[in-house]
């Protein structure tokens, strides 16, 4: 089984206006709501793959069942302890005039004491599990911490049990140390914690693959080249995601490297969800790193070419892998 460890789930509100004012009055054209979270999306994606997938965490009363739905709909278990409060809501505007979205984003606020009642949670799955994925922002009430803790926790009550991690920021870098077997930044991610600065706008266009356009890593040799960094750092394995660029995967001994497919872009929303839920069921089914390396930019293309926040579909992945290019000796210099 492959669990997914969600602690701050969210509900995604999607406005569309025609012209966006600042200041001024805006009417909306069309509007969605999705139940949503990183580890939600991982969940669903691996049970449509069809390996075992279970969804664990914490989540607020209001706005649950909902998100029960949403999971448990792909075929995904879950296993959650509901907190008083609702499940916090981020906004995206969608400006149709520019084709750019503007994020609004809720926090959520949870007991310090939390966090034992969630480590409770992830240790009986992961006794359980063959994969843990950390992966998602943390609300306010936890440490940053708190990845690095799990990991600790995991690695003596389930030794055998690998660890992907996919965070930002302290959290991210605290977790390095424990040596997770798989890291998945972007771009963007990547250049906050190798100390490159990252230039331009975090504003995201819906036709568009890129998380931030001219992010600090802008090449697949500069991508390596970073990427290397969290090696030293800890991690056993790397992947970056680039959007339009591509992605590459970085381990001791390997680099890949694999441009992105032409497909149309519905949405980029959970693409590189989608590419860390293909590596790890590709590794869980005996495949080799760069066969898996191969179904992670599949589903990744796979998702972008799927409306809104819907999980990948088995296949779509496996029409797209035949057309997935990867590149075992491109220049790093």
């Amino acid at each position: 089984m492959v669990t997914s460890v969600c602690l701050n789930p969210c509900i995604d509100k999607t406005v569309a206006v025609g012209k966006f004012i600042y200041g001024g009055m805006n009417r909306i054209t069309s509007s969605r709501l999705d139940y949503v979270g990183k580890a939600v999306n991982v969940a669903r994606n691996i049970a449509a793959l069809g390996h075992a997938s279970m969804c664990a965490g914490i989540i607020a009363l209001s706005g649950s069942e909902e998100t029960f739905r949403s999971i448990e709909s792909s075929g995904a278990k879950r296993d959650f302890a509901v907190l008083e409060g609702s499940v916090r809501v981020n906004m995206k505007v969608m400006d149709l005039s520019k084709s750019v979205i503007t994020e609004i984003n809720e926090s959520w606020t949870v007991p310090s004491d939390t966090y034992n009642l969630i480590e409770e949670i992830v240790i009986r799955n992961a006794r359980v599990s063959d994969w843990v994925v950390l992966t998602g922002s943390l609300p306010k009430g936890l440490g940053a911490d708190t990845y690095a803790r799990l990991m600790k926790s995991i690695r003596v009550a389930a030794p055998t049990c690998k660890i992907a991690l996919d965070a930002e920021g302290e959290a991210f870098s605290l977790a390095l140390a424990q040596k997770p077997n798989l890291v998945k930044p972007n771009g963007y991610e990547l250049s906050l914690i190798t100390d490159k600065p990252a230039e331009g706008t975090l504003a995201r266009s819906p036709g568009s693959r890129d998380l931030c356009p001219r992010a600090g890593v802008s090449t697949p040799q500069d991508a390596v080249r970073q990427g290397r960094t969290l090696l030293n750092m800890g991690a056993e394995r790397v992947i970056v995601s680039m959007g339009s660029k591509g992605a590459v995967f970085i381990s001791e001994n390997t680099s890949l490297f694999s441009p992105a497919l032409p497909v149309k872009v519905l949405s980029a929303t959970g693409a590189g969800d989608a590419m860390l839920s293909g590596w790890v069921y590709g590794i869980i089914n005996g495949m080799s790193k760069a066969d898996a390396f191969r179904l992670a930019c599949a589903a990744a293309s796979a998702k972008v070419a799927t409306e809104g926040t819907e999980a990948i579909t088995r296949e779509g992945c496996m029409r797209l892998l035949p057309q997935i290019t990867i590149l075992q000796d491109f220049t790093e210099e």
